[in-house]
């Protein structure tokens, strides 16, 4: 599904077209040229859901994004049968949000991103929703921007050196934290602004030949470096960094979920990270599962965690022995992943058991694929 996010311009030169068969010809003094941007599906893995506490999103509402050139199109369906008054859509309703129909529960709510962070990193290629819908990442081909539905504000950096180190190649939200998978150049630090543009470009492409599997140390990937960078959802700013890790290989995929991180490198290596807090406030990554998965003819193009408290809800539902909302409150929050999504090229959809690799075909041509309730 696709929607469109457009512009006209006026267009006041005369234009002639010129029949060559009737060798007539005739003049338009006005011209009108649409400009049509299209807002495709993000990686959200998991469908956002209402919750209830502060800074989350408020009951009956869930919540879908697909990001466009220059701006976000949420889409919020009340559950409940309340309309646009339940979640944050009641806060936002102005010219920018429209409904399917009138009598719909759907609405889709256009969030352009401010114009100081696009003139520099236009378009937008990343986005990522936390799990309760409340933020939402978004970077370009540089940068990282925040932005909080209940407030309907966006969040920069407030250096732009800083912007400039930073070029994202995936998103992903970890209980409070952003987490951002950044490839740039080993001196990125020393970048100058025009520099830095044609270093985007560069780790583009690293980014793009991650398929092959790319090597930071030689070839394409020589020079570049590619971290995890943790930030607080309210503060951008790399003295903010809670915590950070390099990888050795850029990844083709990431997933966020509770506590873990998953990252995906060709040709079919998982590498499954925790998140450790520590008496001090201080955080830190460590690795806690290395899988290799077997080959099935297919490249993966994208991986979804399964969170232990789902799987273990599922079971029992399966086995007739509770409700999934009993079940899930029981399973310890921290525990590791058991199960994940794959998705491969040619939309091939399967299970895989993290701890002993054994993987089970789901479904064939699957374009995307989202989680609910995982």
């Amino acid at each position: 599904q696709l929607l469109v996010a457009g512009r006209h311009l006026h267009m006041q030169s005369n234009c002639t077209w010129d029949h060559s068969s009737s060798g007539s010809s005739s003049s338009i003094g006005h011209n009108m040229v649409f400009e049509l941007s299209f807002a495709k599906t993000c990686r959200q893995h998991r469908v956002s859901h209402a919750a209830s506490g502060a800074g989350t999103a408020q009951l009956g509402e869930e919540l879908y994004v697909l990001q466009a050139a220059d701006r976000l199109l949420m889409v919020t369906e009340a559950l409940t049968g309340s309309g646009p008054g339940s979640g944050f859509a009641a806060a936002s309703m102005n010219k920018t949000t429209e409904a399917v129909s009138s009598d719909s529960d759907l609405h889709v709510h256009h969030v352009p991103l401010p114009a100081p962070y696009l003139a520099g990193n236009w378009p937008l290629q990343h986005v990522a929703v936390s799990s309760c819908g409340s933020d939402v990442a978004a970077a370009g081909v540089r940068g990282l921007a925040l932005y909080n539905r209940r407030h309907e504000k966006w969040r920069l950096f407030g250096d732009v050196s800083q912007e400039r180190r930073i070029s994202c190649i995936a998103l992903g939200w970890l209980s409070s934290f952003v987490v951002a998978c950044s490839c740039v150049p080993a001196n990125a630090d020393m970048l100058t602004p025009d520099s830095a543009a044609a270093a985007a470009a560069k780790a583009a492409a690293v980014a793009a030949a991650a398929a092959s599997g790319v090597d930071l140390n030689k070839g394409v990937g020589a020079g570049f470096k590619c971290q995890l960078l943790l930030f607080p959802r309210n503060h951008l700013d790399m003295a903010s960094v809670a915590a950070s890790m390099n990888v050795s290989k850029v990844p083709l995929a990431m997933d966020c979920t509770d506590q873990h991180i998953v990252l995906l490198s060709a040709p079919s290596q998982m590498l499954m990270l925790q998140l450790d807090s520590h008496n001090a406030g201080s955080y830190s990554l460590t690795a806690v599962r290395e899988l290799f998965l077997p080959a099935v003819g297919r490249p993966i193009s994208d991986v979804a965690l399964v969170t232990a408290a789902a799987t273990d809800a599922a079971k029992h539902l399966l086995e007739g022995s509770g409700d999934a909302s009993s079940t899930a409150a029981a399973v310890i929050k921290g525990g590791a992943p058991a199960h994940g999504v794959l998705l491969r090229w040619g939309g091939l959809l399967s299970v895989v058991d993290l701890m002993h690799g054994n993987e089970l075909i789901l479904a064939e041509q699957v374009f995307s694929d989202a989680m609910v309730g995982c």
